[in-house]
């Protein structure tokens, strides 16, 4: 395993927490989402975007568990301890996202779905870093 595979694998994360922002931005703007929520719902048409939010969130969790695991390989402590911090705000994401979902909409789980990709994205831009770091040294 080397540096530049590390490095991509970060790119990769860093490109997908946007484009999960701005699905749950479409979805909080433009999809009505019945509360309580009716198993029907995913079947229908409405929930392309919804789908895609839930796939890309998957995506973005087994990631996070890849660049953990690489950052132990590489014994980059640095890039470890950030990429722990950066998995724990995607996953407070998640589970703000499935509690929104099933449990009324609320828009503080909405908020906080929003910061903690945000704060991810972040915290995975300094990830790639430290790898760039453990390159150079």
């Amino acid at each position: 395993m080397n540096t530049r595979t590390f490095s991509r694998m970060g790119t990769v994360q860093t490109f997908l927490l946007p484009i999960q922002f701005l699905l749950g931005m479409w979805i909080n703007l433009f999809v009505n989402i019945p509360n309580p929520l009716v198993s029907n719902f995913f079947v229908s048409g409405r929930s392309v975007v919804v789908i895609l939010h839930i796939i890309n969130g998957l995506a973005i969790v087994s990631l996070a568990v890849i660049i953990i695991v690489l950052t132990t390989k590489l014994k980059a402590t640095v890039a470890r301890l950030l990429s722990l911090w950066a998995a724990g705000f995607a996953l407070l994401a998640i589970a703000s996202g499935v509690t929104f979902l099933f449990f009324g909409q609320i828009d503080a789980f909405s908020y906080s779905m929003a910061v903690g990709f945000v704060t991810a994205a972040v915290i995975y831009s300094f990830v790639g870093r430290a790898a760039m770091q453990i390159k150079s040294t």
